[in-house]
């Protein structure tokens, strides 16, 4: 009996442990649910995050107005300020917009991966894009629309890899958007999106530059920056952002997260939860 007993309780003791070994594992191989949860749950049921959105694509519609009455101003990609193109006055405008959490609201995506507890991977991430199904975001199709009556190009420039782009077209017109592959420009080797704004460049007067990203206004944000330089960058563009530069919200991931990781942070690099993030905080 008593080897019973004693059998019973190590094999309890061994079973908590492990339990308990699994669950930190679990931990830290997954997302922080305080973070994570928190933003998609934002995203996906706040009537705030909807009201953002039609902020941002009502500004975008007011410089539109603006652009259509008073004359042409376009972006030079090397200042980020607004020029005329003495040169090639007689180009078509061209509006250039990122696609995830702009047009196309991927926070299903990332209540997925809360909902396994996994992070980010490129096999999850192309099962979801050969969906097709993601929904748009709030304004993104009465801007689109109300752009091409005016005669102005709408380009895509996503970070999406070049493999998805059937995926991604079959998306964007299943939700309601006439688009040609051409009009979509993925990602091929790297992440920097100046060699496909130049490409438009080509053809195009960029007249606006629409994304949740900084670095879909300007290469600026492409290298690798802490905190304090994103944000000195920020004010040196500060009087073309709802002008020239429309942001949409995007709480859930983007270079802001990329930056904390990045940033000697070895205890989010190594564990991914809030207790990497709590450095960061401010209190009094």
């Amino acid at each position: 009996m008593k080897k019973l007993l004693f059998s019973f309780a190590a094999a309890s003791m061994m079973l908590a442990c492990s339990s308990s070994q699994s669950s930190l594992s679990n931990a830290q191989s997954g997302p922080s649910e305080d973070s994570k949860l928190s933003a998609v749950l934002w995203q996906q049921t706040s009537a705030e995050y909807e009201a953002l959105c039609h902020q941002a694509f009502n500004a975008a519609a007011y410089r539109l107005a603006i652009i259509s009455n008073s004359g042409l101003d376009v972006i030079d990609q090397e200042t980020g300020a607004a020029i005329v193109d003495q040169s090639s006055p007689n180009k078509k405008m061209a509006i250039v917009m990122d696609l995830d959490e702009t047009v196309l609201d991927n926070s299903p995506y990332n209540g997925w991966l809360i909902e396994n507890n996994k992070t980010y991977n490129a096999e999850s991430w192309t099962e979801w894009c050969n969906l097709a199904k993601a929904e748009l975001v709030p304004g993104a199709l009465e801007f689109i629309e109300k752009s091409k009556n005016q005669g102005i190009k709408i380009m895509y420039i996503s970070n999406r890899s070049v493999d998805d782009l059937e995926a991604t077209i079959s998306n964007l017109q299943n939700s309601g958007i006439t688009v040609d592959r051409s009009d979509v420009l993925l990602k091929t080797e790297n992440s920097e999106k100046i060699k496909r704004r130049e490409q438009v460049m080509g053809s195009y007067n960029i007249v606006m530059l629409i994304g949740d990203n900084l670095a879909d206004f300007t290469d600026a944000f492409d290298q690798k920056l802490s905190i304090n330089e994103r944000k000195v960058l920020i004010e040196k563009y500060r009087n073309d952002f709802g002008k020239k530069f429309i942001v949409l919200p995007n709480v859930m991931y983007g270079d802001w997260e990329n930056t904390l990781k990045s940033n000697n942070n070895s205890d989010y690099i190594q564990n991914y939860n809030a207790y990497g993030l709590k450095k960061y905080i401010k209190t009094f």
